[in-house]
């Protein structure tokens, strides 16, 4: 019999996969995230199945067998729902597509301040004196430069050094003074990465770092710092990296709290910290897989002349003070020190402990606060938008995104003060077990 002309056919053999796109499981769904357009999809999971294996190289055949065996469909209709699938594959773009290299999110903004192009830095020669150790996710940090002095002030602008592993008994090597993480809960980076700096006869200081920065001077340079050393986090291969701050409860519990920018996620971090928490970050949060458990990068607190003053008021006996020989950039957000909000603040360093909790935080002065749960696939949804790597770590984020998703509560609140949104969560975190 003829086939009839709106009747498909099956190829022999299933297509190729697209480059960049990743799929993970999340209870009966299969998620697929396009790195190329950031963007997940939902599909079940005989579709899922399919797109598996969609290797360019697996017979149709096979698929077939698997389907007709895992259902008990016919082959005829194990046939339709391959055929179908295929097309609506092709249409979403995850099959077969020519791309030109795998996406990522945009670059920060370059502050007019400095002058960046690419480096080709060579190893530099003569003196040089490197800095304390700064674990920033998967990879350790070092600055050296001719200039000791120069060295030193970046190691206590960043205040999250942490020593040599030799020499982890040497109380001159603390974290300046600040409590961190026992060393037993250091996770050992798998790359040390140098940065030179060097300060030139004209006052200009130059980074040599992913990129080649020239900033007219020392002030420019720790203006920026912090946004320079961020991008290390975002290139994280071994872990997710989350746009997120967390701190930990005094019964050492951790609550994440993803947040896109101007959401206050910075604020109410400082408000965790006087309320007597402890600190593991503002900007970028790693979560390993399958133990979840949070990777700290406890930089400098990225606060606006607003949320300063608020954290001023805040805590009559242990009132935030502002460091007279620290300046804001021209935006008025000022990269402050977690201790000058509480000097005994604990800033933990690597790997920490599971998340406990999710809550995407926004600031709204105009609304009632409100606590709502989301179910997996809406915390899904929010860990997606403000996840930073997931072209750099494949699989690997997905399916930590999926199991954050399916394994820890999230909720999303809305506040209009800092300190009753603090109340508020820990309150939930008590109510979890």
């Amino acid at each position: 019999m003829p086939r009839q002309a709106n009747q498909r056919v099956l190829p022999k053999v299933l297509p190729r996969r697209s480059e960049g796109v990743l799929l993970a499981r999340l209870g009966d769904r299969a998620i697929v995230y396009d790195s190329t357009t950031e963007v997940l999809h939902y599909l079940n999971l005989s579709a899922g199945l399919i797109l598996a294996t969609c290797d360019g190289s697996t017979g149709t055949a096979q698929v077939l067998d698997t389907l007709v065996t895992a259902s008990g469909a016919s082959v005829k209709n194990a046939e339709r729902t391959v055929s179908a699938t295929l097309e609506f594959l092709g249409e979403l773009g995850v099959t077969s597509q020519v791309r030109v290299g795998v996406g990522s999110r945009a670059r920060s903004a370059v502050v007019p301040s400095a002058t960046v192009h690419s480096s080709t830095r060579p190893h530099p020669l003569g003196e040089q004196f490197v800095g304390a150790g700064h674990l920033l996710l998967d990879v350790m940090l070092r600055f050296r430069s001719p200039t000791r002095d120069l060295v030193e002030k970046i190691d206590a602008f960043l205040g999250t050094g942490v020593p040599d592993r030799s020499d982890l008994s040497d109380p001159n090597n603390a974290t300046h003074g600040r409590p961190t993480a026992p060393p037993s809960t250091i996770a050992a980076p798998p790359e040390t990465i140098y940065l030179d700096v060097e300060e030139r006869a004209s006052g200009h200081v130059a980074l040599f770092a992913r990129d080649e920065w020239l900033f007219p001077d020392r002030s420019a340079l720790f203006r920026q710092l912090v946004g320079v050393i961020n991008e290390y986090a975002r290139c994280a291969s071994t872990c997710l990296s989350l746009h997120a701050g967390a701190v930990r409860s005094p019964t050492g519990r951790v609550v994440v709290l993803p947040g896109e920018p101007d959401s206050g996620k910075s604020t109410l971090v400082g408000a965790f910290i006087l309320a007597g928490w402890d600190y593991l970050g503002d900007e970028a949060i790693g979560i390993r897989e399958n133990s979840l458990v949070t990777v700290a990068f406890p930089k400098r607190l990225a606060l606006d002349e607003l949320s300063q003053r608020f954290l001023e008021t805040c805590g009559s006996d242990q009132r935030a003070t502002v460091p007279q020989d620290e300046a804001p950039d021209p935006d008025g957000v000022l990269d402050l020190d977690p201790a000058s909000l509480r000097s005994d603040v604990a800033c933990l360093t690597g790997d920490v402990a599971p998340v406990n909790l999710i809550v995407f935080a926004r600031f709204d002065p105009g609304v009632d606060s409100s606590m709502v749960r989301l179910d997996s696939i809406k915390t899904l949804n929010g860990l997606a938008k403000n996840s930073q790597n997931l072209s750099h770590c494949g699989e690997i984020g997905l399916r930590t995104l999926c199991g954050l998703a399916e394994r820890v509560p999230g909720h999303r609140l809305l506040h209009r003060d800092a300190r009753t949104a603090v109340a508020q969560i820990a309150a939930l975190l008590d109510t979890i077990a």
